[in-house]
């Protein structure tokens, strides 16, 4: 038996009123669920629950050697406000909730980043107003716990950042993946924000943020296996 917090990242219909979820585990990792009556007569109450970017705590019949686990019990950990219905926060969310679901591919238990990612969520339904660079600082943070963070060595004379190398280097534009000075410095700022939760301390023109969002993308791209296109990033373009 299993017992503990999870954020679900994906559901599939399976037959008439079944689903299999993915779900972040506290204490597993990455793990698929079954659970069955979702879509039975007057049982909206858990189809509810069983919403995408939803905190819940479950309980399953676990099994080390199977791939797909039975769930128990699973009630919402945690009840959104305002997340659900805000636009602009959904659509920070459903970018967050695709950025987990393409580097979070094992079942290898991490409880920091589990925190990390359930705090963020939380961060994001309680702030107001919203911040315009929580996908950015979500981004940045988020790379650290995958084991690929880019070192933070700018400086004046290291003043542009090398993608493909994940370090900051005296400024050639004709480096391919040289990113130009004024944006690298900005790059940079982004890494020394003590907290994620923390205010507007960094001021971001809408040029800039657009940039800096393309600047993370492709360091992901460049530095996570298979990360692939992302589909919700022309909605958040739009947005911010």
């Amino acid at each position: 038996m299993l017992e503990t917090r999870g954020v679900i990242l994906r559901s599939i219909k399976y037959k008439e009123s079944s689903l299999i979820l993915d779900i972040y585990t506290e204490h597993k990792g990455l793990q698929s669920f079954l659970i069955n009556g979702v879509f039975k007569k007057g049982n909206q109450r858990l189809a509810g629950i069983l919403q995408l970017c939803n905190l819940v705590d479950l309980i399953s019949y676990f099994n080390e050697q199977k791939h797909l686990h039975r769930i128990k019990e699973i009630n919402l950990n945690y009840i959104y406000s305002d997340l659900s219905f805000n636009l602009t926060k959904s659509a920070i969310a459903t970018f967050i909730l695709e950025i987990c679901k393409k580097c979070l591919k094992d079942q290898q238990t991490n409880v920091e980043l589990f925190n990390f990612i359930h705090r963020c969520f939380i961060l994001l339904d309680k702030q107001s107003p919203i911040d315009p660079n929580f996908h950015l600082k979500f981004l940045v943070r988020f790379i650290q716990f995958l084991g690929v963070q880019p070192t933070n060595n700018y400086s004046t004379i290291n003043n542009s950042f090398d993608i493909r190398n994940g370090c900051f280097v005296a400024y050639d534009q004709i480096l391919i993946h040289a990113v130009e000075p004024e944006l690298s410095k900005l790059f940079s700022s982004l890494f020394n924000e003590k907290d994620f939760g923390s205010g507007f301390t960094i001021p971001i023109n809408y040029s800039d943020r657009k940039k800096l969002l393309d600047l993370l993308i492709l360091y992901y791209q460049f530095h996570v296996d298979q990360f692939g296109q992302l589909k919700s990033l022309d909605v958040l373009r739009t947005l911010f």
